[in-house]
């Protein structure tokens, strides 16, 4: 999941609502079905519950001709029939009731024949998620956190070292076009396993 950091997420215990996304990233090939879900934790009755397809920081309310949303219960499902290169992207679950919210987040990537290309867009869409004030900079910890959450494998302390030349010295802010540019380039074919 892409962090939540900033938002009014607690624990279960407390009674608090809670999403927690089945899997992410999805990889999925141009065509195939895919059903993308969410369990909500504590409900409230009368709480609604939305998808977004993310643009930049934008929220966008996905179509209902190509998607079809469902709940039932405490899950959520977002399916799609037949995916298409612009259903990848960064997707958005909100709950809202009364007080309370929550929010989770699915990426889903769909497969063409060009994988360095689609990975390349993957870490722009989380990155962009993760930065509020699209500046196209974060901190090195929320690099390395949507990296991890992204699922992509590649060789212990190498983010570390991408992160060294992609930082500038002064801010310690990691210009992350920069940065994905030059973990592309290094370990692509570590990162194209996983497409």
């Amino acid at each position: 999941v892409i962090p939540q950091d900033e938002l009014n997420i607690s624990d279960c215990e407390d009674g608090r609502v809670r999403i927690r996304v089945e899997q992410t990233p999805i990889c999925c090939k141009l065509g195939d079905r895919v059903n993308m879900a969410a369990i909500i934790e504590n409900k409230p009755r009368k709480a609604k519950v939305d998808w977004f397809k993310m643009r930049g920081i934008e929220e966008v309310s996905p179509s209902r001709r190509k998607f079809k949303i469902t709940h039932h219960k405490d899950v959520t499902q977002a399916r799609i029939k037949s995916a298409s290169t612009e259903d990848s992207g960064v997707y958005r679950i909100k709950v809202v009731s009364s007080g309370d919210y929550a929010i989770g987040h699915i990426v889903l990537n769909v497969n063409t024949a060009n994988s360095e290309v689609e990975v390349e867009e993957m870490m722009k869409r989380a990155f962009a998620v993760v930065d509020h004030e699209n500046s196209g900079l974060l901190i090195p910890s929320q690099v390395k956190e949507t990296m991890s959450n992204l699922g992509l494998t590649v060789p212990n302390g190498c983010i570390d070292d991408v992160i060294y030349l992609a930082i500038n010295p002064t801010s310690k802010l990691v210009h992350y076009n920069t940065f994905i540019d030059k973990i592309v380039y290094q370990y692509k074919s570590e990162l194209g396993e996983l497409t």
